[in-house]
């Protein structure tokens, strides 16, 4: 969408790593007040099972070459809404500064040199990266991920009946955020250990196709568990609270944010210590 792309004219770009941004309120707004907009998706638009942020870049990448060079847009803004705020960040960090090692945190190449730079970088409503977020949503008290409603942690489980209610103390908030981070850094501990096995498989197979696997499935259940959203007093702001029931809800159903990936993909996205998407 937009009015120009004379010389010299200038396009705001937005995309999400995994979602589809056309149908947004904010792309139709821009462009009735007359500036050039393109909301593209990428290569994982509501699909971020597989997602790897690298490869996400280099779609962002491709974009932007097409706006200047084909189109003749003379600037390019990113303008990052929600997750595409990490995104942009990222993107721009690996065009002004191409790094040395050009691989996904589980060792795969990408093209990541040579990314076009933007002219400019607008955030909006951003957070700071789909790691960082998903440390604070997970639920901390499941500590079979196998059985995520047996030997739950009572110390962080804020659905067990005797859990403490908001507005909650800063010991406790310590204490929970702690045990959100230690369960990411377990469930990163098993994937590389599971990767390695695939690895090792796949030396030993030789002619044997079904142990040549590169990567694999998993879920990861109770997703949906921040606290934030029950206590408003933590990042204040004036959002209303949402109720314990609301959130058990989401957090014990079988969606929720990255309740279905692979292992190569959360090294990517999800895992705290090796994602490059942190804003």
């Amino acid at each position: 969408e937009g009015q120009s792309n004379a010389p010299g004219a200038t396009v705001l770009v937005l995309m999400h790593p995994g979602g589809v941004l056309s149908s947004l309120p904010i792309v139709s707004g821009l462009a009735r007040a007359g500036l050039n907009v393109c909301a593209m998706a990428s290569r994982y638009g509501n699909n971020d099972s597989t997602l790897a942020v690298e490869k996400v870049c280099v779609d962002l990448g491709a974009v932007i070459k097409h706006l200047k060079t084909v189109l003749s847009y003379a600037k390019v803004v990113l303008v990052g809404w929600s997750g595409g705020g990490g995104l942009a960040a990222l993107y721009q960090s690996l065009a002004e500064h191409p790094p040395e090692d050009c691989r996904t945190p589980s060792g795969e190449e990408v093209a990541l040199k040579d990314l076009p730079p933007a002219d400019g970088v607008a955030l909006l409503a951003a957070h700071a990266g789909r790691a960082r977020i998903f440390s604070e949503w997970i639920d901390p008290a499941v500590t079979n991920e196998d059985d995520p409603g047996a030997d739950r942690d009572p110390t962080v489980d804020i659905f067990s009946p005797t859990a403490p209610k908001p507005p909650f103390s800063a010991e406790f908030v310590a204490r929970y955020r702690s045990a959100q981070r230690a369960r990411v850094r377990r469930i990163t501990a098993w994937v590389k250990d599971r990767l390695q096995q695939l690895e090792h498989e796949a030396s030993e197979a030789g002619s044997d196709w079904r142990r040549c696997r590169r990567d694999a499935t998993f879920m990861v259940p109770c997703t949906q568990a921040d606290i934030a959203r029950l206590d408003t007093t933590i990042d204040p702001s004036d959002r209303s609270e949402d109720t314990l029931e609301t959130l058990a809800q989401e957090n014990h159903s079988p969606v929720g944010l990255a309740r279905f990936t692979t292992l190569r993909s959360w090294l990517s996205q999800w895992s705290l210590d090796d994602s490059r998407a942190d804003a």
